[in-house]
């Protein structure tokens, strides 16, 4: 059960965003199979995903995830705004759809 607005702390509410966050980050996730390591990840969306993900869900460091897939410091800034874009758009029209009850 999801605690209300009202009755939910802080800490509450901040897990439940970050819940929110990841699974809106993992429906970014590209069909296939993920790139490896030293791989070279095109701009596209395996990057954006990567990027993302990476950095948010398993915490690593934006200069070893650029070393990690051979991506420059622009390449990388790049991506992870249009990441950040695809992901506001993902929640925006989450929040649009009408509350199913059941």
């Amino acid at each position: 059960m999801v605690p209300s607005a009202d009755a939910a702390t802080a800490l509450e509410r901040a897990a439940q965003l970050r819940g929110e966050l990841e699974l809106a980050i993992t429906r970014l996730r590209p069909p296939g199979p993920r790139p490896g390591p030293g791989s070279t990840v095109a701009a596209g969306p395996w990057l954006h995903f990567l990027v993302l993900h990476e950095a948010y869900v398993e915490g690593r460091p934006n200069k070893q995830i650029m070393q990690r897939y051979s991506v420059s410091e622009s390449s990388f800034h790049r991506a992870r705004r249009r990441a950040v874009d695809a992901l506001a758009d993902d929640l925006d029209e989450r929040l649009r759809r009408p509350a199913v009850r059941l």
